[in-house]
């Protein structure tokens, strides 16, 4: 350490909230929007990252709740041209999705970028599915990197399987890549989170650690043991033959974690003050007990700055 080094603790919360577009599918997105935001869980972090905000309504609660603790927000990526100081890959203005994806930040955001990923498959080629890059100014004085995505899904299909997960390789390596071009000092770090698709449990992940993304895995893992679990969450719990695993992830650029002192990350088992009723596709109704089919994480990271 130098003598304008310091030692910082960052806390990053990530979030996937299962905003599917209401008139899709109508999951109560507006009635979690409210709940979430009065919940603690979303409270006392530095930087926030959201997946599946595709409900505008449900997401423009959740959005103005949080302003005042995290008044310095993105766009959700994918959207438009407007509100970013970037925009790179494939972004279409005939998309019918967006990213879905957007970070709300304690602190100053000095940059911000999105990016539409030109590799997808299937149905995925007609979103603009990406990441949102912003720098932010910790504590109004430190540079710090963050990448929030949320990668391709697979298939409906068994024969989809290995082609999506070709498309999250190379999706993966965007992400890589565009850090490795972007001159980033070393010393800051960069943190890369959202819902990856990736099941922690298969070789998959190793190639994301070791080659894809090339990062610092946790030295700690706490709370839950998984992120996504149909033996426990009430939106999935009728689908008990799809198990339970890690889909989530809060990572660290490996050429950008040499001032990492110690990186904790634990999964929270947290439900809504009250349950709710929805229906799918006008079948029967069944109660919910939680914000939404994932289980948010959060990291505690220790880094000189």
């Amino acid at each position: 350490m130098t003598s304008s080094t310091t030692t910082a603790t960052l806390r990053i919360l990530s979030h996937n909230i299962l905003f599917l577009p209401e008139w899709r599918l109508s999951l109560g997105q507006s009635k979690r929007a409210g709940l979430m935001a009065s919940a603690d869980y979303l409270r006392g972090h530095d930087v926030v990252f959201f997946q599946e905000a595709w409900d505008p309504n449900a997401t423009k609660i959740v959005k103005k709740a949080l302003q005042e603790q995290y008044p310095f927000q993105t766009p959700v990526a994918g959207h438009s041209f407007g509100g970013w100081n970037a925009t790179s890959g494939s972004l279409s203005r005939l998309a019918m999705a967006n990213a879905g994806v957007f970070i709300a930040s304690k602190w100053p955001i000095v940059f911000q970028q999105q990016h539409v990923f030109q590799n997808a498959s299937g149905s995925e080629k007609l979103k603009n599915r990406g990441f949102v890059y912003a720098k932010i100014l910790y504590n109004n004085s430190k540079h710090i990197h963050l990448i929030n995505t949320h990668l391709q899904t697979d298939g409906a299909f068994m024969s989809d399987f290995a082609e999506c997960a070709q498309m999250r390789v190379l999706q993966l390596q965007e992400i890589r890549d565009f850090i490795a071009s972007s001159g980033i000092p070393h010393e800051e770090p960069v943190i890369i989170g959202g819902d990856l698709n990736v099941v922690k449990a298969s070789w998959e992940y190793g190639a994301l650690v070791k080659e894809n993304l090339v990062v610092m895995e946790p030295t700690q893992f706490l709370g839950h043991p998984y992120s996504w679990d149909c033996h426990r969450n009430s939106f999935i719990a009728h689908y008990p033959w799809a198990g339970r695993m890690v889909l989530d992830y809060l990572l660290v650029a490996k050429a950008h974690s040499s001032r990492v002192r110690s990186f904790v990350v634990e999964t929270m088992l947290v439900q809504p003050r009250e349950s709710f009723q929805v229906s799918k596709w006008f079948k029967e109704s069944w109660t919910i007990q939680d914000y939404s089919d994932h289980y948010p994480i959060k990291a505690t990271i220790t880094v000189d700055l």
